[in-house]
C-alpha cells in the first residue's frame, strides 16, 4: 500500500526556495531588480553586475566618478534598500 503525501504543492515549493543555494540566488535577483527600480537610468547605464552574498551587496559599475557619489551617499542607500526588502537585510554595500 502507498503512503499517502499530505504536504501540499505551495509546502513542497516554499521549502525548495527555502534551501540555501537556491534562496542566495533568488535574493541577489530580488536585490538587483530592486537596485535598477530606486536607481532607474542613471543605474541601468553605469551597473555592470549587482552580487549578493554574506548580506554584502557588491555593485559593479563603469563610472569611477558614480562609484565616488554614491559611497558618499551610502547610508541613505542601505536605509532605502532595506526599508523596501521584507525577508532579508543588507549589512554592506560596495561599489567597485
Amino acid at each position: 500500500m502507498r503512503k499517502s503525501n499530505d504536504q501540499t504543492l505551495k509546502d513542497v515549493l516554499k521549502e525548495f526556495v527555502e534551501q540555501k543555494k537556491f534562496k542566495t540566488r533568488l535574493s541577489a535577483k530580488k536585490l538587483e531588480a530592486l537596485w535598477h527600480e530606486l536607481f532607474g537610468a542613471l543605474a541601468g547605464q553605469y551597473t555592470e553586475k549587482v552580487v549578493y552574498y554574506n548580506e554584502i551587496m557588491t555593485v559593479h559599475l563603469s563610472s569611477s566618478s558614480l562609484r565616488k557619489e554614491l559611497m558618499l551617499n551610502k547610508p541613505l542607500i542601505l536605509t532605502q534598500l532595506n526599508s523596501r526588502l521584507k525577508d532579508q537585510q543588507v549589512r554592506d554595500i560596495e561599489f567597485r
